[in-house]
């Protein structure tokens, strides 16, 4: 009897075990381990990401963002001025329709027509006041795009919205053939936001907007520090390149440092800092990395007899910067 129960005992045992056994995760160095390779992580600045966007109308802006956001998302933002006399959010469709597809949310703001950036600022503040959308704005990043006499308005319109709490986690200001940083002084570029990056890009083909006016507003975002900020220079482009509705492969001159601006910007992405901030020249005054020919060679020139627009340049002289 004492020998049947032994072996009883002895199976009942075996079964447990072998059970305990076979509910047990496996134990980790036990599995072979397997390396990601290096370059899966790594971003192809440029290409886009292929979120579905939808574009939202209001009375006076326009505005392009994803179509399927979490509940619980939050945007960064991104704010376009367009070039003089520009209306119609179509005219810059390829980087609209990109920057949206990266996962932001990207509000173009129509010219305002005049020297200041007032009505523009006034125009993003009814998108980003809206409560149906605002839910989705991640106020603490933001982004700054603009092109010739937007790409001047650029600084002002980020100048107000920081001095309003935006862009406190990420800022920068991507500017495209600048013309004029309307309604900013000497002193406002001193007490600028000190962890904007910027990138500023220079078209010299034709000869349309004279480089001095890019030249003196990168000079005065020396404040920033060389790190913070880029001056590319693309001669073989003209300054209409950033319009239209071609293709990405069209626009890479723009979309690719424009794309690692905005990972590096808003996620930190220390692979992006070479793409988007280390292009150009950081002296570009200094080390005559910026052809510059006579002012009157330019259609947009660094000197005016305009009483209206010399009122709105402050006390900046834009034609001091002289190789």
């Amino acid at each position: 009897m004492k020998f049947f129960l032994l072996v009883i005992f002895a199976y009942i045992t075996i079964l447990i075990m072998g059970c305990d056994k076979g509910s047990k995760e496996p134990h980790i160095a036990e599995l072979e381990p397997i390396e990601t390779p290096k370059d899966i992580q790594k971003r192809v600045y440029g290409v886009s990401l292929n979120k579905e966007i939808e574009i939202q109308s209001f009375p006076n802006s326009t505005l392009y963002m994803p179509k399927i956001i979490k509940a619980d998302e939050k945007l960064p933002i991104v704010l376009f001025a367009p070039g003089w006399s520009s209306q119609d959010y179509s005219n810059y469709k390829t980087l609209l329709t990109f920057i949206a597809s990266q996962g932001y949310a990207v509000i173009y703001a129509p010219s305002p027509m005049e020297y200041s950036a007032d009505k523009s600022i006034s125009r993003i503040s009814a998108v980003l006041n809206d409560n149906l959308v605002a839910r989705y704005f991640d106020k603490s990043k933001l982004g700054v795009i603009g092109h010739s006499s937007g790409g001047g308005i650029a600084f002002k319109v980020m100048d107000y919205f920081s001095k309003h709490g935006y862009g406190s986690a990420g800022r920068f200001v991507f500017a495209m053939d600048a013309w004029f940083a309307f309604e900013m002084s000497k002193e406002d570029f001193k007490n600028f936001p000190k962890n904007t990056k910027v990138v500023m890009q220079q078209y010299n083909k034709h000869n349309t907007t004279d480089p001095r006016i890019a030249l003196t507003i990168f000079d005065k975002l020396s404040i920033l520090g060389d790190d913070n900020r880029d001056y590319q220079v693309y001669l073989d482009l003209n300054h209409g390149y950033p319009m239209g509705s071609g293709s990405y492969e069209q626009k890479q001159m723009i979309l690719k440092p424009l794309d690692a601006l905005m990972d590096y910007t808003f996620f930190a992405n220390q692979n992006a800092y070479k793409f988007a901030l280390d292009i150009g020249s950081d002296k570009p005054y200094k080390d005559d990395f910026q052809p510059i020919a006579s002012s009157f060679t330019y259609d947009y020139r660094c000197n005016s007899d305009n009483n209206d627009l010399i009122s709105a340049l402050k006390e900046l002289n834009y034609c001091s910067i002289i190789p």
